[in-house]
């Protein structure tokens, strides 16, 4: 019985829909969204570009202080938002080898001594950080941080 009654509000519902012609856009229509920056934090004041494709039409607006922005009354058509490409600004590769080496000794029918050493960025590596982003900051694009150098550290375990 619900089986048959899910088919026939199917039916219903697909005649219904069938009868009215869909259109994709008609009228003005708005572009709404949220600028953040990598960390996720909204950035206020930033300016917000829509081109339409093949047309001299461009409208600017600046986002909020909450980073919203709301480019209104836009009539059908292809836009482009923006002039950047994505994650325009890229950071340095990151390339890294870690070691570790073990040595298990028996001493007696139940002692064990193990002797361990292990090495984080073996070849020390410099490994920067991502350059700042912060457009307008004194020190855009500068690289001011590098990730830990060469970490070597032994260990001895006694077992019984």
């Amino acid at each position: 019985m619900t089986r048959t009654c899910f088919k026939l509000a199917l039916l219903i519902a697909a005649i219904f829909f069938a009868a009215f012609d869909a259109h994709a856009q008609v009228g003005a229509g708005q572009i709404t969204g949220i600028i953040t920056d990598g960390a996720g934090a909204p950035v206020p004041g930033a300016t917000v570009t829509a081109a339409r494709h093949g047309s001299t039409f461009v409208r600017v607006v600046v986002s909020s202080s909450s980073g919203v922005y709301t480019l209104p009354a836009l009539s059908p058509g292809q836009f482009t938002l923006g002039n950047a490409s994505r994650n325009p600004v890229g950071g340095p590769g990151y390339g890294n080898v870690d070691l570790a080496v073990s040595r298990r000794v028996r001493l007696h029918r139940d002692t064990t001594l193990e002797l361990r050493a292990e090495a984080f960025n073996l070849l020390n590596t410099p490994a920067f950080s991502n350059p700042n982003g912060v457009v307008g900051s004194p020190s855009f694009g500068s690289i001011t941080a590098a990730f830990d150098p060469r970490v070597i550290q032994l260990a001895v375990k006694y077992g019984f």
